[in-house]
């Protein structure tokens, strides 16, 4: 049975997503100030393997030593089953994945940065190898 959430996405259509120079399509969105990406698209331009579980609509992510586990509508996921609170839960989102950028780069341990027009407008997201 899918899980209904209450969630309610501001669209960042103007945010650049830049994963190691390349500018990705994909459109990130923001959730109460979290920015959130679609897992698969990051994740395979990350270098890592990403594994999707209808039944417990779970996504797993693997690089390298490190195995990522997050669901639908959960607060926390695991890191090498070191359990993590998270900022904001994934989504499902027209069909995709959703999950928090700082989370999934901290735990791939990837340099990540983000730049703003003024205090309040994200712009640009990049995120170095």
């Amino acid at each position: 049975m899918a899980m209904m959430l209450a969630v309610q996405p501001i669209m960042a259509m103007d945010i650049n997503l830049i994963i190691d120079d390349k500018v990705i399509n994909s459109t990130p969105i923001q959730v109460d100030g979290v920015t959130l990406v679609p897992a698969r698209v990051v994740s395979e331009q990350l270098g890592a393997e990403v594994s999707w579980d209808a039944e417990t609509e779970g996504v797993t992510i693997s690089k390298d030593n490190t195995e990522v586990k997050l669901h639908i509508g959960s607060n926390s996921a695991t890191v090498n089953s070191v359990v993590t609170e998270l900022s904001s839960s994934p989504i499902i989102q027209e069909d995709t994945t959703m999950v928090p950028l700082r989370f999934v780069a901290e735990a791939l341990d990837v340099v990540l940065r983000f730049y703003y027009n003024d205090p309040f407008r994200l712009t640009r997201v990049m995120l170095l190898l």
